[in-house]
Parts: C-alpha cells; sequence; structure tokens
C-alpha cells in the first residue's frame, strides 16, 4: 500500500484486527458488535480516502497509487470507494494471511516431524503443504451466500434466495473427503485436498489465493531458516465468529549473530 509511517500502520493493524472480532472484550467496550465493526471500517476508510487524495496528486509505486490512478471506460474509483477498497484489502487480504501464518507457526511447532519432513525437499513439498496447512486451519471461518435456485442439499430444500452460511472450518475436515481429517498431513496432494479455505471456487472464489499462497510459502521458508531453534507458546485467539484470528503468539528463538 505504500504506507510507511508507523503510527499509520499500526493503525491499520489495529483497525484490521478489530474489523473482524466484535465481540472480543479488547473492542467490546466501543459498544454493540455493530459499533465495533462500523468504528474499524471508518477507521480504515478515513486513512484510505487521505492517502488516497495524497497518491492522485503525488503517485507513488505502491497498490494505492495503482488503485487510485486506475480507469475503467474512463471512469475512477471515488475517494470514497477507495475508502471502502482499502478496508476490504486490509482486513480481507492482509490480516487474514497473518492469521494463517500464525496458525502455520503452531502446527508445525507441534508437529516437529511434519515440519522436518518439509524441509527435507522444500521446493518440492511445500505447495502441498501450504495447502495442507489451510486446510487444518483456514483464516475464515465461514461466509453467507443467497442461493440462486432451488437445490436439494442431501434431503434439505434450499430455495432459491435462501440465505446459506458455507462452514469453511467444517467443511475443510469432512470425514467423508478427507482421509483421517484432523491429522495434519503435509504430504496430501492437491487431488486429495480439495479445501475450501479459499471459498471453494466459482465466482466467489479468493482473488488473492496465489498471492497468499506464496506469501506462506515465502514465510515458512524465511522464519524457519533464520529461526532454527524457535519455539512457540499458545495462542491468545480472537473471540470472533467470523475470522479464524490469533491476537498473540508468544515465541522464543536465538538471534543470528
Amino acid at each position: 500500500m505504500g504506507i510507511t509511517d508507523n503510527a499509520q500502520i499500526q493503525k491499520v493493524m489495529d483497525a484490521s484486527e478489530q474489523f473482524a472480532c466484535w465481540n472480543d472484550p479488547e473492542y467490546a467496550h466501543i459498544g454493540s458488535p455493530l459499533q465495533v465493526f462500523a468504528d474499524a471500517s471508518t477507521q480504515l476508510a478515513t486513512l484510505a480516502i487521505e492517502l488516497a487524495k495524497l497518491r492522485r496528486d503525488h503517485p507513488g509505486d505502491d497498490l494505492l497509487t495503482w488503485v487510485s490512478q486506475a480507469s475503467s471506460d474512463g471512469q475512477k474509483l471515488t475517494v470514497e470507494e477507495l475508502g471502502v477498497f482499502f478496508a476490504l484489502l486490509a482486513a480481507g487480504a492482509n490480516d487474514t494471511t497473518r492469521h494463517s501464518m500464525a496458525h502455520t507457526l503452531k502446527m508445525l511447532n507441534d508437529n516437529p516431524d511434519q515440519r522436518q519432513w518439509l524441509f527435507e525437499d522444500f521446493e518440492g513439498r511445500a505447495d502441498n503443504a501450504v495447502n495442507e496447512l489451510l486446510r487444518m486451519e483456514p483464516p475464515l471461518m465461514h461466509f453467507r451466500r443467497t442461493a440462486l435456485a432451488d437445490y436439494d442439499l442431501a434431503g434439505t430444500q434450499i430455495q432459491a434466495g435462501d440465505k446459506v452460511v458455507l462452514w469453511y472450518i467444517s467443511s475443510n475436515r469432512d470425514e467423508d473427503v478427507f482421509a483421517d481429517p484432523d491429522t495434519l498431513d503435509l504430504s496430501r496432494t492437491q487431488k486429495e485436498n480439495p479445501h475450501q479455505a479459499f471459498g471453494g471456487g466459482g465466482p466467489h472464489h479468493c482473488l488473492g489465493h496465489v498471492l497468499a499462497r506464496r506469501i506462506l510459502r515465502t514465510q515458512i521458508w524465511e522464519i524457519h531458516t533464520r529461526m532454527k531453534d524457535l519455539k512457540v507458546g499458545e495462542i491468545d485467539p480472537l473471540l470472533s465468529n467470523f475470522m479464524n484470528g490469533v491476537k498473540r503468539l508468544p515465541a522464543t528463538w536465538t538471534p543470528e549473530k
């Protein structure tokens, strides 16, 4: 995004976390769940509008400049639309990836045999490993959609227009689909692992799934090759019915000399 000011970076991080944990005690003092969500959205949008105005007059080499300058059929996004877009990227893209990384560190710490197996041939095994880590701990727990047509789902009648909830944390451990679904197995192939972490395909499939996988793959390599004796503690989770998030993950390691 091209944000370099430390205070603004911290503001984005805090607001992004608040965005999806409207019942968490650290944020619930603001008011009702809707007020907690609205406050976070407003913070992100307000900052984005301020930055977008600057980028239009003083473009830089960053994503926010690209979005503010981009046009379709001669039309550009308004600064208000840029504010909403920024909030979506900050919370929906950045936050999901960092939560996935925290869960990944915990899973690899608790399964040292799997971590050792992965690093015996990282280049050849990393892609399948990332998919398995996402299957076990998807960053989003669910998403709501609207049925476009009548449908019979295992005897349950869904009517066009019904609101339906897709529980990724459930489907990713479906014993009818995955062998030994509650066990981390980094060797599962793509065919064996049709996980739903990015939405399960179709028009709502996550636009950033390729980038997200690459980020996770790179982070796993960089962290474990530079912090070889890394040990992590217990996860302090977000209190959220939407984001499978991690507020804090204590860790120790010996810094490189």
